[in-house]
């Protein structure tokens, strides 16, 4: 995929509703875009298991992905079969009541960690 081209349909939808995309906006934007530039090109047909099959070959560097992700499916015959193996984790902090930033890992980070103070 395009980086530039995926920072500027960010920007767009950024522009069109007045917020960034929501996590789970974000890594369906980023699925979907996958699926496109990447399995569907590859597949034999639009068969599911030609698709799947596709999917398990592509690999994609981490990072690749508008939300950091790669791509690097676990092939059948192990328990997690299935599993994206560069997908990004981020671990979320809430930072006040009803507002969370991403905490970690450094390159996702959008808050330092912070300590909350608790009522006792």
């Amino acid at each position: 995929m395009d980086r530039l081209a995926d920072h500027r349909r960010l920007g767009t939808y950024r522009a069109a509703y007045r917020q960034s995309m929501s996590v789970a906006a974000l890594a369906g934007f980023s699925g979907g875009g996958a699926l496109f530039h990447w399995v569907r090109p590859r597949a034999a047909s639009l068969d599911p298991v030609a698709v799947a099959r596709a999917a398990r070959a592509v690999q994609v560097p981490a990072g690749s992905l508008p939300n950091g992700s790669g791509l690097a499916f676990r092939p059948p015959g192990w328990p997690d079969a299935g599993a994206n193996l560069r997908a990004a984790d981020v671990i979320w902090e809430w930072m006040a009541p009803g507002r969370r930033q991403v905490t970690w890992p450094s390159q996702f980070t959008a808050a330092p960690i912070a300590a909350i103070p608790l009522a006792r």
